[in-house]
């Protein structure tokens, strides 16, 4: 309450001290707490009323010789509805293409897309096969999969593979899986 007070001029400097800390242990974390609040509030508050977020997905090819897409400028090219040229990596190199950009064979084109929305209970899963994993070696049509689900391609290494029930599956092998979701169809 005021009544007891250092008399000695070291007494005062630790006091000092003393009176700084105990002001600098709660207003420090006070200062970080709330400007994390404030950068999270933006943040919510920009998306929520301002701007909408939406996932982006990305796949990736080699172009071979013959590929239609060899040889052509960046513009003069049709790209499936709400896709997009991404990136093309040529010789070890990473490039935004710009519609001069011409491709050529043995680029890896990085092509993105807007999320799929899931309105109609269908889903796009990948699943990668590892050494210990159930299905090696086993063909497709005897693996232990439901009716509402399809292995629609497989990436082995660089390659895409379009299967058939007889295509057997293999360690490192990248399943992309087409399922219906019948709880949540319409």
């Amino acid at each position: 309450y005021g009544d007891i007070y250092p008399v000695t001029i070291g007494g005062r400097i630790v006091a000092i001290i003393i009176s700084f800390l105990g002001v600098g242990m709660v207003a420090i974390p006070t200062g970080i707490i709330s400007a994390g609040f404030v950068e999270s509030y933006t943040k919510i508050n920009r998306i929520a009323f301002v701007e909408e977020e939406r996932l982006v997905n990305f796949i990736s090819g080699v172009l071979d010789a013959n590929h239609p897409w060899v040889g052509k400028k960046v513009r003069d090219i049709v790209f499936p509805p709400e896709t997009v040229l991404a990136v093309v990596v040529r010789d070890e190199e990473e490039m935004v293409p710009k519609g001069d950009t011409e491709l050529k064979a043995g680029d890896v084109i990085v092509l993105g897309a807007a999320d799929f929305d899931d309105i109609t209970g269908i889903r796009l899963m990948e699943r990668i096969v590892k050494n210990e994993h159930d299905w090696v070696g086993v063909p497709i049509k005897m693996l232990p999969i439901s009716r509402q689900e399809l292995i629609i391609a497989i990436k082995r290494g660089k390659r895409v593979i379009v299967p058939t029930g007889d295509t057997i599956i293999k360690s490192g092998d990248e399943l992309i899986i087409y399922s219906k979701d019948i709880s949540s169809a319409k």
